[in-house]
């Protein structure tokens, strides 16, 4: 049976930052989910586990062969090359026409297309030639030809990382079918944000604060046991400040009482009712009494500060990620008109043809339809960003948030952007608003071209809303592609809070469900 076993494995960056250190986890036969913070290490784990990359420190050991499904393409190569198939098609060609010697047809695979033709349909490429180049296929394509020729030659132990990047539905579908027919032949250890691709895992590996934790079960029995584990730190951590607080009332309380007392001897001394001997070894008492009392607070206030400090360093991290808008003014009526709006690229068939539609204010509409059927086309449409060449669109206040978050640009600064685009916000209100979504501090101060992919849509997303008048109609093209889980748990929460209009586009099922949607509309393929 295959296994994946990591024993004290470590990692550290080229500036000697350590990545994860003395990782030690055993992973069985059947779907593993990889999960963690864009950071994490997720990626590099992947590599080392594929014998791609050194470790810093530790051992790899695995039983069955490795294969990691491919991220980058060459425009020029070809399918046939993509499975390692290249020479065997070409030996084949040869053959077919004629061309070959006696040994090349003994040698030939006379089999070899008809196999990597029945891989390509069994990820919807069907009819699709091995010989083409893969520049001549789409990203969601090639993303489909790699998951082929990943499971091609049946290896025992598959290695994927964010497998449903660039897929709509129904690539996301042959995904969690290859996997799931996968499951009782092999192992796989998958990196993905998608938390639909996550339900269907046997066990879900954690990546976090540079350690491994497994829980069995898919995502949601994770997301339970994590709900549950936070739930009992704060417990644990709400019981320890309580008894600091007790442990400091009980101190004012002995400072008060041995004052009293205090009080009370000098009156009797001054008195002369009793002797001085008297008074003089009631006055010890009282002060070794005071004495032990407040040993014995201040052990208790020591005990319970260093309770309160561990359950504090206990509490699972929890990023204070969470969107604020103000509402949007219009509480009715249209935000969005399109009346037999048609739209074709150059000499191409129409993207849109004859389309009229309508949003009314506070609705939460999905955009669905098929890759090819226009729904970018249609957002950029409705915000101004491309002309119609025919029809009317009629609009309200919008934002529109792309896939690259153009709405930051390219240059300058996180605050240096929001100052520019919010003038009437104070620093402190930009500052709050970065803050919100993780750019705390010197974060704000990051420049904008150097941020990743995820960070680069919550800033956006926290730019657009950020406005004393937030837009009636917020428009959004695949928003969650670039976002690890922590991000966008806070960027649904910021949504479901805004209470605007909603138009969106995305393949993720999991966040379209928490976005509380109105209704969706189709668009058909029309290309």
């Amino acid at each position: 049976m295959p296994y994946l076993t990591l024993d004290s494995l470590s990692y550290q960056l080229p500036d000697s930052t350590p990545l994860f250190t003395g990782l030690t986890v055993a992973l069985p036969a059947g779907l593993t989910g990889l999960v963690g913070a864009n950071g994490t290490g997720k990626s590099t784990l992947l590599r080392i586990a594929a014998g791609r990359l050194e470790p810093s420190g530790g051992h790899l050991s695995h039983g069955g062969r490795v294969s990691l499904l491919r991220q980058r393409f060459e425009p020029e190569e070809t399918l046939a090359a993509l499975f390692g198939a290249e020479s065997g098609l070409a030996l084949l060609d040869r053959c077919l026409a004629g061309q070959a010697s006696a040994e090349d047809l003994a040698e030939a695979d006379w089999g070899v297309e008809a196999d990597l033709e029945a891989a390509l349909s069994r990820v919807g490429l069907d009819g699709v030639n091995p010989r083409t180049e893969l520049g001549r296929l789409s990203g969601g394509q090639q993303r489909r030809a790699a998951l082929a020729a990943l499971f091609f030659d049946c290896p025992e132990i598959v290695l994927l990382d964010e497998p449903t990047n660039d897929l709509d539905q129904e690539g996301r579908q042959i995904v969690r079918d290859l996997l799931l027919a996968y499951r009782n032949r092999g192992l796989a250890l998958v990196a993905s944000h998608d938390r639909a691709l996550l339900e269907e895992m046997d066990r879900i590996l954690v990546l976090e604060a540079g350690e491994g934790k497994v829980h069995p079960g898919g995502w949601s029995y994770y997301a339970a046991a994590r709900a549950a584990d936070r739930a009992r730190a704060e417990a644990r951590l709400e019981r320890a400040d309580s008894a600091v607080a007790a442990a400091e009332v009980s101190i004012a309380a002995s400072a008060r009482k041995a004052a009293g007392r205090a009080r009370q001897g000098r009156a009797l001394r001054a008195s002369g009712s009793q002797g001085k001997m008297l008074t003089d070894a009631m006055k010890d008492r009282a002060e070794r009494g005071a004495a032990g009392a407040a040993r014995l607070a201040e052990r208790r206030r020591a005990e319970s500060r260093a309770e309160q400090a561990a359950a504090r360093a206990a509490l699972p991290p929890q990023v204070p990620r969470r969107l604020h808008a103000a509402a949007s003014e219009r509480s009715h009526g249209s935000v969005l008109r399109f009346r037999d709006v048609s739209f074709r690229f150059g000499d191409k068939l129409s993207v849109l043809n004859d389309l009229s539609m309508e949003m009314f204010a506070g609705e939460r509409i999905a955009l669905v339809g098929p890759n090819g059927a226009g729904k970018s086309t249609l957002l950029r449409l409705a915000a101004g960003l491309l002309e119609p060449d025919a029809g009317q669109i009629q609009r309200a206040r919008v934002a529109f948030l792309d896939q690259q978050a153009e709405a930051l640009g390219r240059g300058g600064t996180l605050r240096e952007v929001f100052e520019q685009s919010h003038p009437e916000l104070g620093r402190n209100a930009i500052q709050a608003a970065l803050a919100r979504m993780g750019f705390r501090g010197e974060a704000a101060a990051a420049q904008v071209r150097g941020l990743s992919g995820g960070e680069r849509v919550q800033a956006a997303l926290a730019l657009v809303l950020a406005g004393a008048k937030p837009p009636d109609l917020l428009l959004l093209d695949e928003p969650t592609n670039h976002l690890d889980i922590a991000a966008l748990e806070a960027v649904e929460e910021g949504l479901l809070a805004y209470r605007g209009a909603l138009l969106v586009v995305s393949h993720d099922a999991a966040f379209l469900e928490r976005l509380r949607l109105t209704r969706q509309i189709t668009l058909p393929f029309c290309g």
